[in-house]
């Protein structure tokens, strides 16, 4: 059965980024994953946009921009974010170089990693201080949609080379105790890895 998403409201560390800084050699996979889910065209749907474009908008690198207090989001603030989508590089398996063979330049490598999303929206139909039973099942069925979508573009020209793309927390919502500060909003975190031989 689905449950509570466990924490206040991140998965990951916070690292605030205006996107606008280069990330040196972890940059390209998290860029090629912005563009891979950009062109979901559920995930388009969800954020209510037509294009790819107009979709990024709604996906963040590395945590949602800084709160205005310089604190913590109000729950105003977050509300006027979802849906939305964080992206960024799993903390514990997010990169890896293996040298293999050498040239005339010095080692060859080939590069793998494992990137995370996390997609957020706001709970259309509540009981209380829980989504309602059909409301977690459409989105049950959005994720999956997102996820057949990420399947059927990936490896195309221009998309991240996704080798493997797991669900690694469902279909949750945030903790009753919670829902005063932040709304009440259902999730999924998706890992994606890239690259390899």
């Amino acid at each position: 059965m689905p449950g509570h998403f466990p924490t206040m409201h991140w998965t990951a560390p916070v690292t605030l980024s205006t996107g606008d800084g280069d990330d040196g050699g972890l940059a390209p996979p998290l860029a090629a994953l912005v563009e891979l889910l950009a062109n979901s065209s559920t995930f388009q749907t969800l954020v209510g946009v037509a294009n790819a474009t107009a979709a990024k908008q709604s996906i963040h690198r590395q945590g949602l921009p800084k709160p205005a207090d310089g604190r913590r989001h109000t729950r105003e603030e977050l509300e006027d974010y979802r849906p939305y989508a964080v992206v960024y590089t799993d903390p514990e398996d997010g990169y890896q170089a293996v040298a293999d063979g050498v040239n005339s330049d010095g080692f060859a490598f080939w590069e793998t990693g494992d990137l995370v999303l996390r997609i957020e929206r706001d709970a259309t139909d509540e009981d209380g201080d829980e989504p309602t039973s059909e409301d977690n099942e459409n989105w049950h069925t959005t994720v999956g949609q997102i996820i057949d979508d990420l399947k059927g573009l990936a490896g195309q020209g221009g998309y991240l080379a996704a080798t493997a793309i797991r669900l690694i927390n469902g279909i949750s919502w945030n903790a009753p105790n919670t829902v005063h500060a932040t709304g009440l909003f259902q999730s999924a975190t998706i890992a994606v890895s890239w690259g390899g031989e």
